[in-house]
């Protein structure tokens, strides 16, 4: 893909009550812009969600206001809340601004905001007439009665647009039913890690209902890798970062685009070759966390066959510059462990691209250790499989079970990694591994999203760092909001190790999110593939 504009839907910067500010001032948002090459952005102020909607959103006009390049380059968007309706002078604020052209978007946080969707109503008919796009952060709503609610608002107002922001894996799937439902509902890209969720936003809906996104700063420039990787043409991929935004601001693109902003950064070649297209060359690259096998559990996923799929990845190994991978059956997490092993390696042998490209973990579920148990040296004997998973978390046995011993014996005797799944819980929360981690040297435990959110990060953090044989696997680790940057110079970047997720993750968002960090290349090799490359040559198998 040839250099392009972005546009983001979704920008914010303040100081809130929830978490530690990543862009206190506008001039810190706007700085981020600048280092991922975002020309323009739709931003909105956290004051006004968390603090005062009417105070938040004029503080965002003045701080436009202050710059001539802001003025430029940001695009308000207002938040409303339904008791916006009876705070005085509120709602002539709004209508003046709107009928002004000042502001022509609003923003809806009602998880946050604490306000149930369908009493938004009132709002929007007071200010259907200006037509404006209205954002909806999806990310923390958790009732499925609140997607009824937007339907039903979209119907009520079919002449507003409705942009659902924050879609991640476990909304997606009630955003797509939204999006079919409604004409006037639309998706932004920022939190879309799912595997060709782009392409499949584009094949489904049509190409002027999903809209370029930067998510928060811990995601880098993980939405602009998916989409500069997607499987569309350049126009496609430029409707997308920036035009369809445009034509529902009924802005005149060729007079904007005039403002053009490009990142290189001299110490990121990776970063700003990948981030043009590129596949990552001449640098060993060792995606330890994928899965393969038909999906369950709410992914959008179209190819579901083995076959399809092993044809899938090594076509986007290579497009992408992926060495190999280490996959684990989802057959064998999800039923029979040992049939599903067994039948997930022979459908993948049964391919000679698979070959050195390939190989598996042995998936490991107490429910079948009865059978499993004695036919670990028979499976672990072919080759293929150079590791054990567990997905504690998912079956309810915590990594303290008793049942898990033969694998920590195991692995310990030869040598392997073990991928665990791990998240904050009474499963397979890293702290569990405190007592069992140091009691088997020679295994290799490898965190898998290197504990899942903030508390989990820090229990991984302090596990790496009192024991030699415990890594931090990168996949998943999106939902912690505590910066990478801060978590290698804890831990050093000898302690992590690259996965992505696939079947389910994009590769392309993950390895974006991992090589725009705001560190040298240099530091990111040894993440990227030298550091498993050390763990599976002391493999004794």
């Amino acid at each position: 893909m040839k250099k392009t504009f972005y546009f983001s839907v979704n920008g914010d910067y303040g100081c809130g009550a929830y978490a530690k500010p990543e862009f206190p001032e506008l001039s810190d948002y706007v700085a981020y812009m600048n280092r991922l090459g975002i020309s323009f952005s739709v931003v909105s102020n956290i004051e006004s969600r968390d603090l005062s909607v009417y105070q938040g959103n004029k503080k965002l006009l003045d701080d436009i206001n202050m710059c001539e390049e802001y003025k430029k380059r940001i695009f308000p968007a207002f938040t409303i809340s339904p008791m916006l309706y009876y705070e005085k002078g509120a709602m002539g604020f709004l209508k003046n601004c709107l009928n002004s052209g000042k502001v022509k978007v609003l923003k809806m946080c009602p998880s946050v905001s604490r306000y149930e969707i369908f009493q938004i109503e009132q709002v929007l008919r007071e200010v259907y007439e200006y037509k404006p796009i209205v954002l909806i952060d999806i990310r923390y709503i958790v009732s499925k009665t609140s997607y009824k609610e937007i339907a039903e608002l979209a119907n009520i107002f079919p002449d507003i647009n409705f942009v659902c922001i924050q879609v991640a894996w476990g909304s997606l799937q009630s955003v797509i039913d939204l999006m079919w439902r409604c004409k006037n509902v639309h998706i932004d890209t920022s939190w879309l890690h799912v595997k060709n969720s782009i392409e499949f936003i584009v094949k489904n809906f049509g190409l002027n209902r999903i809209l370029f996104g930067c998510g928060p700063k811990y995601h880098n420039g993980a939405s602009i890798a998916a989409l500069v990787h997607a499987s569309l043409d350049d126009k496609s991929k430029e409707k997308i970062a920036f035009g369809n935004i445009m034509e529902l601001l009924n802005m005149d693109t060729k007079k904007i685009l005039d403002y053009d902003v490009k990142s290189d950064i001299p110490e990121k070649p990776l970063w700003n070759s990948f981030s043009n297209g590129n596949a990552i060359k001449d640098i060993e690259v060792i995606d330890v966390h994928t899965h393969i096998g038909p999906p369950a559990r709410g992914w959008v996923i179209e190819t579901v066959e083995i076959s399809e799929q092993v044809e899938d990845v090594i076509n986007t190994m290579d497009k992408l510059g992926i060495t190999q991978m280490i996959t684990s059956p989802e057959e064998a997490l999800f039923a029979n462990s040992l049939h599903g092993n067994i039948k997930t390696e022979n459908e993948i042998k049964a391919f000679k691209a698979y070959k050195d490209r390939i190989f598996g973990y042995l998936v490991f579920n107490p429910f079948y250790s009865d059978i499993m148990v004695p036919e670990i040296d028979n499976l672990f004997k072919s080759g293929f499989f150079i590791g054990f998973k567990m997905l504690s978390s998912y079956w309810d046995i915590p990594f303290t079970d008793k049942r898990y011993i033969p694998v920590w014996e195991y692995a310990n005797k030869y040598h392997l990694p073990i991928l665990l799944h791990t998240w904050d819980g009474p499963y397979s929360t890293p702290s569990l591994l405190k007592n069992i981690a140091p009691k088997y040297p020679n295994a290799k435990f490898l965190i898998g999203h290197s504990g899942g959110g903030n508390n989990g990060r820090m229990e991984a953090e302090e596990l790496a760092l009192a024991n030699n044989n415990v890594y931090l696997e990168w996949c998943g680790s999106f939902l912690c909001s505590i910066p990478w940057e801060e978590t290698l110079e804890r831990v050093g970047n000898n302690k992590v190790v690259f996965g992505s997720d696939t079947y389910f993750h994009n590769p392309a968002w993950e390895l974006g999110r991992l090589l725009s960090l705001d560190i040298p290349d240099s530091s990111l090799i040894p993440i990227l593939g030298a550091n498993m490359r050390k763990i599976m040559d002391d493999i004794i198998l």
